[in-house]
């Protein structure tokens, strides 16, 4: 079962095919295409591969052009990954790393808040979180900082309630913001960060200097430990699901769910 050009998004039981282009790097996902009980993040190289998140707030299933969608209805809603599993440094990526969301606002106020982030207890040079935007109208991107090279950010951009795409990428090739496929902000220095074990969140992140979270909702979350080049982030860009479906490949994660909970099997 194949999906139009990657951007329709797949239905429960469709495989990340981790040979694909767009699986380089892969760490961990949430699909979020559940449509009930509680969204699920995959974790490949570990048994079990999926783990049920931390949800805080008053979220809901929805859906919208993107597909099937998580929403997080008051600014205070956020989900988390990670509190029950002892992953230690490598958690979170800190030599290269490459974030990508699908996401759609809610209403057009504009918060400091996190898009992504961690929960707490890191110092600034663990810093691995971005905002999209703040409540000035800047999107930002910290890795490893909230300064110079560490800390990219953006303005001007325009944010409405449709859904978009954003691409973070940061290691040796310095650091990027992608918007709905193009790079609207790089810097050229290597930058890296210090390990930490703080639980990541979704629509939240101390980085941010805020407890806040947006109101919104999101369609996809990856991160990859490799830097991106902007090849794949326009292939990315204009098909997100490419390398979610049915194939023969000997190495895949395959996504199922009941109406409570998704398991995947790494085959």
């Amino acid at each position: 079962m194949y999906f139009f050009k990657g951007t329709q998004k797949p239905p429960l039981g469709a495989r990340v095919n981790l040979e694909h282009p767009l699986a380089t790097g892969f760490v961990f996902a949430v699909l979020l295409n559940e449509g009930s009980g509680r969204p699920m993040w995959i974790r490949t190289k570990m048994m079990p591969p999926t783990f049920q998140v931390g949800i805080t707030g008053t979220t809901a299933w929805n859906g919208n052009t993107s597909g099937v969608s998580y929403q997080f209805l008051t600014t205070g809603s956020y989900i988390q990954f990670g509190t029950h599993i002892p992953f230690g440094s490598s958690f979170l990526p800190t030599a290269a790393i490459t974030v990508c969301v699908i996401r759609r606002k809610l209403d057009t106020t504009l918060r400091t808040a996190g898009l992504f982030g961690q929960l707490s207890g890191i110092t600034t040079p663990q810093h691995c979180g971005a905002a999209v935007p703040n409540a000035a109208g800047t999107v930002w991107w910290n890795f490893g900082g909230n300064s110079g090279a560490n800390s990219l950010t953006v303005t001007g951009l325009t944010f409405t309630t449709n859904v978009e795409s954003y691409i973070f990428t940061a290691g040796p090739a310095g650091s990027a913001i992608w918007q709905n496929g193009i790079k609207v902000a790089s810097q050229s220095t290597p930058i890296t960060r210090t390990s930490s074990t703080s639980p990541v969140t979704l629509n939240r992140g101390i980085e941010s200097a805020s407890s806040s979270s947006d109101i919104q909702e999101v369609n996809f979350f990856q991160v990859s430990d490799q830097q991106w080049s902007d090849e794949l982030c326009r292939w990315w860009s204009a098909e997100p699901y490419a390398y979610l479906y049915q194939s023969s490949k000997s190495y895949s994660v395959v996504v199922a769910s009941g109406y409570a909970h998704s398991q995947v099997v790494i085959i």
